[in-house]
């Protein structure tokens, strides 16, 4: 065959099995860094909603972590301390959650002290709010998460310990609202609430000061009622991260050795969750599958039931992803191109489009990243005929029918 025909033939093989751009493997993700707006260097992503905005944090050598935000179309970061209709201090903050709305919780340090805000996208900037103050006794408060009818959870200083507290809005204090506690399991000092799905169902931890002791909780504002999700089978403490709508939750918990391992608890019946009078039912899995993995903890969930977080390979922390169609884990630096210059250290967030945000280290920075999933496409009969048509006319090619049958691969 001379080098023309050579030539015609792989690009009639580009144009079936990777048309259009889609040039990468099946099962890989496009990198994008989340970089710091100047004059900061670094970031950390912690959050992002279904149009792919993101939030989390930046800072430099010489400058205090500021809450920053990338919107989700062309990535600019905004560093939310120095937008000019805030009039917030130059003063450490993080912002740790996002919804779909585009409306941003976090924690400030003021000169009250510690405090969680509420940002609200207005027509030329952000209108912020406090929307817990003093409400428990004490002074401090942060907020972890916001779901789609802008309640927020997180914890709040009450006057001799700490509580989960639950916020049915991001107004502040001078309106009406409504702030709830949601206190410790029975027979424990204090709580701390992380994520809140669409149903208002929480997710957290209760604690007992006297033991050390962590367990993962979930409080239904729908039936007032808080739940001991468990530990591992002879592991001695759980804490909970995220939750979906249907219910189901990830985090960690130690085992029996007494090593902490991502986990996933299983609600179950889904349907009933959360008809008025329910007490649902868990089951905790380990979803901790990869040998070389020492320890690793889960930090979120998507209502695919894909879930991200880190592992420990003994020297370093490394981004995962567990895929529940196969109930296995995954090391991401697998699956973003091998030249990319990126270490992916911890996978943070994902929304239901399959994007993930995290962190890694990148030309000697901490940076946040956001990984894309690459689409594939899959060639159609009409497609394969073509070809196969077209190898005929090289009798020098041997061919077989289900030589180019799609075998997608794991992510």
């Amino acid at each position: 065959m001379n080098n023309f025909k050579l030539i015609l033939l792989t690009l009639i093989l580009l144009s079936i099995v990777f048309p259009g751009r889609s040039y990468a493997k099946p099962g890989q993700y496009q990198v994008f860094a989340l970089n710091a707006p100047p004059p900061n260097t670094s970031s950390i992503a912690t959050a992002i909603n279904a149009k792919g905005d993101v939030v989390g944090t930046s800072t430099s050598f010489n400058r205090p972590n500021h809450a920053t935000f990338w919107n989700g179309t062309g990535r600019k970061a905004i560093d939310l301390h120095l937008n000019a209709n805030l009039g917030l201090p130059a003063t450490p903050s993080l912002a740790t959650g996002i919804n779909d709305g585009g409306t941003i919780v976090g924690t400030e340090v003021t000169q009250q002290g510690i405090e969680a805000f509420c940002l609200t996208q207005i027509h030329k900037g952000w209108k912020k709010e406090n929307p817990v103050k003093s409400s428990f006794g004490g002074i401090e408060s942060e907020a972890f998460a916001i779901n789609n009818k802008n309640e927020i959870v997180g914890r709040a200083e009450t006057v001799t310990s700490q509580t989960a507290y639950y916020s049915d809005s991001c107004r502040s204090l001078q309106e009406q609202v409504k702030i709830v506690k949601l206190g410790p399991l029975p027979g424990d000092d204090y709580s701390d609430a992380r994520a809140i799905n669409n149903r208002s169902v929480v997710a957290g931890y209760s604690h007992n000061t006297g033991t050390g002791r962590f367990l993962a909780t979930v409080w239904d504002m729908n039936n007032v009622f808080s739940y001991n999700l468990g530990t591992l089978p002879g592991g001695v403490d759980s804490v909970a991260f995220g939750i979906t709508d249907a219910g189901f939750v990830v985090g960690r918990s130690k085992d029996r050795k007494g090593k902490e391992r991502a986990v996933f608890w299983e609600v179950s019946p889904t349907a009933q969750w959360p008809v008025p009078g329910f007490v649902p039912s868990y089951r905790i899995v380990n979803i901790d599958t990869l040998a070389n993995s020492k320890a690793s903890r889960a930090w979120a969930i998507n209502d695919m039931n894909n879930i991200v977080g880190w592992f420990h390979d003994g020297l370093n922390r490394r981004a995962f992803i567990h895929m529940r169609s196969t109930k296995t884990m995954y090391d991401l630096n697998k699956y973003i191109p091998s030249k990319s210059g990126w270490v992916l250290n911890e996978a943070t967030a994902i929304n239901d489009n399959g994007h993930i945000v995290g962190h890694g280290q990148f030309r000697g920075h901490t940076l946040g990243f956001v990984l894309i999933p690459v689409p594939v496409v899959i060639p159609k009969p009409t497609q394969l005929r073509t070809l196969k048509s077209t190898l005929k006319k090289f009798p020098s090619i041997p061919y077989q029918a289900n030589e180019f049958v799609y075998t997608p691969s794991k992510p």
